[in-house]
């Protein structure tokens, strides 16, 4: 049906592009644009009826209503969905320790080593396999440099050194600078003090050989140096046999009450006592050979003493 000139249809206005609506009488004619205040000729765009006119909607045909029914997701598809959430691998978590945690690690490390390293039997163990490997690097050095003549300094037919002689009980040696004397020797339980300084009695008897350093000298201080755990130490006993005594070591931070731990100082004219541990010689030993390197005091050399078997107290 073609629009009647009452109708008002959508006019656009051509300078700034406005909208509204104006009854298709007006066609043709010149009008000023409410927006922009610009006169123009209206000119409808097509034969579309007004936004705002209902009577253009009443005879209108409603939408074809969809035949096809809307589809919902079945329980089972949701079951697809979540199964498939939890299927995926979990998010990687870093565990942060507490710094406490990271603070008591050296101290409890140290505890455990010092633990193992007091344990006479590994101790032990660990000494001989070190003494050994030393002995076959010195032997087999020995024997290449007896090979090669042009490096040897040592005449094959010379005589061995002379035994050291053997001091007795109470009896100094002097060195330069110090002196060293042998002043006691029994078998008792020793006294030990641990690293957090608490003392405490030995469980086994232990042979406990004392000694008095005096520094001699009129300036130099005098300093004990400790000999190494693991390697042959500054002092080695044997009995009359030539059986080797263990030395005692009761642990990393573990001293037997009265030794020297190295951090004294030994002023001129001044001495010091000192005492070292070894095992309980067998039975029927008839004495003691105690070697001696002065190099505990800063000597040059070895000393012995000679202990026999009924001068050890017990």
């Amino acid at each position: 049906m073609p629009p009647s000139e009452h109708m008002k249809a959508p006019v656009a206005c051509p300078n700034c592009d406005s909208s509204f609506s104006v009854s298709r009488d007006k066609e043709g004619k010149r009008a000023k644009c409410p927006k922009c205040e610009q006169p123009f000729v209206i000119a409808f765009r097509d034969e579309t009826p007004a936004a705002d006119d209902l009577s253009a909607f009443a005879t209108s045909t409603p939408p074809p209503i969809p035949t096809t029914p809307i589809q919902t997701p079945t329980p089972q598809q949701f079951v697809t969905t979540q199964t498939t959430e939890v299927s995926r691998p979990p998010a990687k978590k870093t565990i942060a320790l507490p710094q406490w945690v990271i603070i008591a690690m050296p101290a409890i490390a140290t505890l455990i080593l010092g633990y193992f390293l007091g344990r006479e039997h590994i101790k032990y163990q660990m000494r001989s396999a070190l003494s050994d490997v030393a002995s076959a690097f010195s032997e087999g050095f020995k024997g290449a440099s007896d090979s090669e003549s042009t490096f040897s300094t040592f005449d094959s037919a010379e005589t061995p050194a002379e035994p050291l002689p053997q001091l007795p009980i109470g009896q100094t040696y002097k060195g330069d600078g110090f002196a060293i004397t042998l002043t006691n020797a029994k078998i008792e339980k020793p006294k030990v003090k641990d690293m957090m300084g608490d003392i405490g009695m030995a469980k086994n008897p232990d042979v406990v050989l004392s000694f008095t350093f005096a520094n001699t000298d009129d300036r130099k201080i005098l300093r004990f140096r400790k000999g190494n755990q693991f390697m042959a130490g500054h002092f080695r006993l044997r009995d009359d046999v030539d059986n080797v005594i263990r030395g005692i070591n009761y642990g990393m931070g573990s001293e037997p009450v009265g030794a020297l731990t190295g951090s004294e100082d030994i002023s001129p004219g001044k001495s010091a006592t000192h005492v070292e541990l070894f095992s309980v010689p067998p039975p029927k030993t008839e004495f003691l050979i105690l070697t001696v390197n002065t190099a505990c005091v800063g000597g040059d050399g070895e000393i012995e003493f000679k202990i026999p078997a009924t001068s050890i107290a017990k």
